[in-house]
């Protein structure tokens, strides 16, 4: 299980129940608009950790890390309540720097302690780093883009639709 958490998620459940009334009172075709602007907004929010990791990879420093703990998350789900386990990293930078961070991306299986993990960080800033897997930040980008584009492409069949039956 992969955890999701941060503002994001929680403007995307405040952001559903602007665009069903907008949708509601506007009615189609215009009532997908507020779909639309949901889906942008989302598909922005998937962007932005995208971009920050693909910086990191392009630009980023290379490091061995060592996983020294995890924070543990509960949530509620569908199926009951579940764990997730955040791998808490600390690497030293080129120039000497010992650097602490907890990875945004979680699993339900607790990370082995002591366990060597490959590191980008930023050059400029090393607090800006993560663990250098695509299975570690790629859920997460993936996530947000596909709910954005579901968005909009939701919007554009009811606006669309709507214009057929329009036609006929």
């Amino acid at each position: 299980m992969i955890s999701f958490g941060g503002r994001a998620g929680v403007l995307l459940a405040l952001g559903v129940i602007p665009a069903l009334v907008v949708a509601a009172w506007l009615g189609p075709p215009a009532g997908g608009l507020g779909f639309a602007a949901l889906g942008v907004m989302v598909l922005w929010f998937g962007l932005i950790p995208a971009l920050r990791v693909r910086v990191l990879l392009r630009d980023g420093v290379q490091a061995q890390g060592t996983v020294v703990g995890s924070k543990r998350a509960r949530a509620q789900g569908q199926d009951g309540s579940y764990t997730t386990y955040s791998p808490i990293v600390q690497f030293t930078t080129a120039d000497g720097r010992r650097v602490e961070f907890t990875s945004r991306v979680g699993s339900g299986r607790k990370p082995d302690t002591g366990g060597a993990v490959p590191v980008r960080y930023s050059r400029n800033d090393p607090e800006r780093a993560g663990i250098e897997r695509a299975s570690t930040w790629m859920p997460e980008a993936a996530f947000w883009l596909v709910i954005g584009l579901g968005l909009v492409v939701f919007a554009l069949v009811i606006a669309i639709g709507d214009y057929h039956l329009v036609l006929e």
